[in-house]
């Protein structure tokens, strides 16, 4: 159940000033207890902002703010100013995105928290590296906010997109114990304490070339780290216990994308190579192969990933 109200809508001072916002509140009812998570009525309410400025014909500014709480302990409670979304809860007060846009002829450059979406498909993203998601409630994930330098060149039918992330981002998993992250039976009682993660430094770099046409394709790069984490466990006497820390594999990433639009359906496909320096990581493809169909309103889409 979803109410939203749109606070204001107002360009001003010639178009060159635009803002608008909303209030969302939301109820998620579950049927069934999960192990170690007897919440069955749950709450969200959340107050979105967001502003741009038109400074020139070539430099846009762009600002969003959130405010949000809920009544299932995943919203921290102490009202701090949030920008990097790297903690276990959804900040009460955050800044997802904060951007200065420069476009001039065939180049866009844009600097600050933005969201970077690439791939083709809907089923899975193996390419969409720039991404993090929120996963506490994993049947309703958004996306997070990344701090990057982002350069764009587009030529005709082609692009070439350039990305420099100086800060890591992590995505936001469930919290143990809780619905989505249930524990085994026989760990059930044992108390679990979850150690500060360790993040990685360095930089992240992605390049992208992406062609439209009568068949759209995309080849990609990737050097950073896995936005997903994984994890050191270790039993505790004093307090009795288990310590879990996460951490961050070194990922490397080639793959593309194609998106074949035919009379009945569109057909779109996805994959992409994953290796890493880290021992505990592992080496694989990903791959994603879709039939997608768009009829009036409804949208039909089908596919297989493995």
């Amino acid at each position: 159940m979803r109410a939203a109200w749109l606070l204001v809508t107002l360009p001003c001072l010639a178009q060159t000033v635009t803002q608008r916002g909303f209030v969302d509140l939301r109820f998620t009812g579950y049927p069934q207890d999960a192990p170690g998570d007897s919440g069955n009525a749950i709450g969200d309410g959340w107050l979105r902002y967001e502003s741009s400025l038109k400074a020139s014909t070539a430099i846009r500014f762009f600002g969003t703010l959130d405010a949000r709480t809920d009544t299932h302990s995943q919203v921290e409670r102490e009202w701090r100013p949030d920008f990097s979304d790297s903690r276990l809860l959804r900040p009460a007060f955050s800044l997802r995105r904060a951007t200065v846009q420069f476009h001039k002829g065939a180049l866009t450059v844009e600097a600050g928290k933005q969201f970077i979406r690439w791939g083709k498909a809907d089923v899975l993203n193996p390419t969409d590296r720039f991404a993090p998601r929120d996963f506490l409630t994993v049947v309703d994930s958004d996306f997070l906010g990344v701090l990057a330098l982002r350069a764009t060149v587009e030529r005709g039918s082609n692009t070439l997109d350039l990305v420099l992330q100086p800060r890591f981002t992590p995505s936001r998993i469930p919290l143990v114990n809780q619905r989505w992250a249930p524990l085994p039976e026989q760990l059930q009682g044992v108390p679990i304490q979850e150690l500060p993660a360790r993040f990685p430094g360095g930089s992240q770099f992605g390049v992208r070339f992406n062609h439209t046409g009568a068949v759209d394709y995309g080849l990609c790069f990737f050097d950073g780290f896995n936005h997903l984490p994984l994890f050191d466990a270790a039993l505790s006497a004093a307090p009795f216990g288990i310590q879990l820390q996460r951490y961050f594999a070194r990922m490397r990433m080639v793959g593309g994308d194609v998106a074949w639009p035919l009379r009945w359906f569109s057909v779109k496909a996805e994959s992409a190579y994953f290796g890493s320096s880290t021992v505990t990581a592992d080496e694989y493809v990903q791959y994603v192969v879709q039939l997608e169909r768009q009829s009036g309103e409804w949208s039909f889409v089908g596919g297989y990933a493995g």
